[in-house]
């Protein structure tokens, strides 16, 4: 039977006596800043990117999608391995290579190496998320989840507001060269060693009333779902398809917008670099604590989806808004984007590992994100083709609405069997 217990991530986690609770939250949530900070580090300084690699808009946007690429390429057997390995050493080599692609982006010259350290960065981000997921769900009941995934968006929306607000504002005010904060970035992550004792060092068992775990006579022992997954049904595959799907469209608009909002703000309604910096601020800022909101608000609920849905058409009608953007309308949509986004994304990785269960929790999530990752890293691409290619950005807000439009589509479709078949219900 699950715990009702009042959410409190620290006595949550505490069940399981072997963990230290401390550990779990400062490791995930650390992990997941830097991988933020390695996968937007390179944004409010296209300009002068371009101009030390001697390169243009098309080639930036193959340099964000590297990253996106490699990341969606490894996700899959990063996933597999959390199911499998220690959850310490495996963040230890996130954290690793996630110091040395950071850095190394500050100390190349050539755009080949800084290509190159990309992918590494995006490998390095990789090996650290599916641990997050595989640790919820195996620790946390169904109805306290939604909380702790919103404790750790928050990391994610700190690293965003690092890198696109904090980041520009010190170089403009300090004098500091962007190379100079990216081997900044790199040294900091290094530092996250000192949390790896604190981390589990073998695979975790699941607590009663988490996804995945089974209880005998009440005493709360867990079966060998932990241990061992049953294979996925034809059916399973084929909403794990739909799912990724959602996750493909989202994050296409998500990461295309947050790619392209500080140029065309800098471009083209010509804002100075600290103006840019305080919209994405404000974006940014919003989507911190919208993400909390949004993972308290499906708790309560005790279902994902109907956040996921109206999450969806606040950031269409933020992009439409974007077409018609001035002076002053550019920050309210910058609020409404940043709610946008955070509802449209928090609660659907853990939708994906409630819906197969904590056994399956570390591949299925992986193999769902890797799906999203590529197709949204592509989409990074096409993105500064179009930009490039009509000389503006209105293509690019366009061309986001559409992709608003066809994930919305996809949940009135299959949005209520989501909700249905999740475990708990």
């Amino acid at each position: 039977m699950t715990r009702n217990l009042r959410f409190d991530p620290v006595a949550s986690l505490s069940m399981a006596p072997t963990v230290s609770a401390a550990g779990i939250l400062a490791g995930i949530t650390f992990s997941r800043f830097f991988a933020f900070v390695a996968r937007m580090h390179i944004t409010p300084f296209f300009p002068e990117l371009m101009q030390r690699y001697g390169v243009g808009l098309v080639e930036m946007g193959v340099l964000m999608s590297a990253f996106f690429v490699a990341y969606a390429a490894l996700l899959p057997f990063a996933g597999w391995l959390a199911d499998r390995a220690s959850p310490r050493l495996q963040l230890a080599a996130g954290l690793a290579l996630l110091a040395v692609g950071i850095a190394g982006v500050g100390l190349v010259t050539t755009y080949a190496a800084a290509l190159a350290l990309r992918v590494v960065e995006g490998i390095g981000s990789a090996l650290v998320f599916p641990i997050g997921m595989k640790l919820f769900t195996s620790y946390l009941p169904l109805h306290q989840r939604g909380r702790a995934a919103g404790i750790t968006e928050v990391a994610i929306g700190s690293a965003l507001i690092t890198t696109l607000t904090f980041s520009p504002l010190i170089s403009v005010q300090a004098g500091v060269e962007p190379t100079t904060l990216f081997v900044a970035f790199g040294i900091l992550c290094l530092t996250g060693f000192a949390l790896l004792p604190r981390m589990p060092a073998t695979q975790p068992p699941a607590i009663p009333g988490s996804a995945g775990a089974a209880t005998t006579g009440g005493t709360g022992a867990a079966s060998d779902e932990t241990t061992r997954a049953p294979r996925l049904s034809r059916a399973m595959v084929v909403e794990l398809l739909l799912l990724s799907l959602a996750g493909v469209l989202g994050l296409s608009v998500a990461n295309g917008v947050l790619a392209w909002l500080p140029a065309y703000l800098e471009t083209g309604l010509h804002f100075a670099k600290a103006r840019v910096a305080f919209v994405m601020g404000l974006l940014t800022s919003t989507q911190i604590v919208s993400a909390y909101v949004a993972g308290t608000i499906t708790d309560r609920m005790r279902d994902r989806v109907p956040i996921a849905v109206w999450g969806t058409i606040l950031q269409g009608l933020g992009c439409v808004g974007l077409l018609w953007a001035s002076d002053w309308t550019v920050w309210p949509l910058a609020v409404v984007v940043g709610v946008g986004f955070a509802w449209a994304i928090t609660p659907m990785t853990l939708l994906v590992a409630e819906y197969f269960g904590a056994s399956r929790a570390g591949v299925t999530t992986s193999v769902s994100v890797a799906i999203s990752q590529t197709g949204s890293g592509f989409a990074a691409a096409l993105f500064g083709w179009i930009a490039e290619t009509t000389k503006g950005f209105a293509g690019v807000w366009l061309f986001s609405v559409a992709l608003s439009a066809a994930r919305l589509g996809l949940f009135l479709l299959r949005g209520r069997a989501w909700s249905r078949g999740r475990p708990g219900h």
